[in-house]
């Protein structure tokens, strides 16, 4: 008690947290080192908070190694970082929240471990250099805006759990030719496709029961719509 209570009389608050563990903030993510362009999150945190790595934008940090301590990526914790071109995270982490990665418009690669079952509103939203993803097995939806204006994405694999595909999920998603949503899809949200100018082909499966009227408006070259069953308008 005596060496914290001393401690708090140079440091901050953040510092403290920082050196005992805990979450990532800010100010402990500013005292980082970037390695090539490399920067790996120390093994001690288990959560990276809300604007944590804004500090980043000044140090050319191409990639992100992210450890299986951290469970937790708060809203905005990566977002508009233009320098990051690939994120890995360590099978550990279980939610990555709202906009954790938006506007991050050079990732080409986001590397998601089995271990996540949340990816929250717009959190890959506006990344204009991602082209393939890979989502996670456990994942139940495909959140809100979660690919908006992911311009170069053409190709994504589901996990088998998906029930909901949300409002504007790949709004704008331009590259997009081919999407077969699992047979787990419930419902299918506004504007979920909208303006995915080059979607030719889309399967909605038969455990689908509702289907937004504008999903798939400006979808000037869809050429097959599998829908096995009657689906009902939200």
């Amino acid at each position: 008690v005596k060496k914290l209570l001393f401690s708090s009389k140079t440091k901050t608050v953040a510092q403290i947290i920082d050196e005992l563990g805990g979450s990532l903030t800010l100010g402990g993510a500013s005292m980082l080192q970037v390695q090539n362009g490399t920067l790996e999150i120390p093994q001690n945190y288990v959560g990276i908070t809300s604007h944590a790595m804004s500090s980043m934008k000044s140090k050319g940090v191409k990639k992100i190694v992210i450890p299986a301590s951290v469970r937790m990526i708060m809203p905005n914790a990566f977002s508009m970082l233009d320098s990051l071109e690939e994120v890995i995270f360590a099978d550990g982490t279980d939610h990555i929240d709202n906009y954790a990665l938006c506007g991050c418009k050079n990732i080409k690669r986001i590397g998601i471990p089995a271990s996540v079952k949340r990816i929250g509103a717009g959190a890959f939203m506006n990344l204009a250099s991602l082209q393939g993803i890979r989502l996670p097995a456990a994942l139940d939806e495909i959140s809100d805006e979660l690919f908006s204006g992911c311009t170069s994405l053409a190709h994504i694999s589901f996990g088998g759990a998906i029930k909901r595909v949300g409002a504007g999920a790949f709004y704008g998603c331009s590259s997009l030719r081919t999407v077969m949503l699992p047979d787990s899809v419930e419902s299918i949200g506004i504007s979920a496709f909208w303006e995915c100018t080059s979607l030719q082909r889309l399967f909605i499966p038969a455990a689908t029961k509702t289907l937004s009227q504008s999903s798939l408006s400006n979808c000037p070259s869809l050429m097959s719509l599998y829908m096995p069953r009657i689906i009902h308008d939200q």
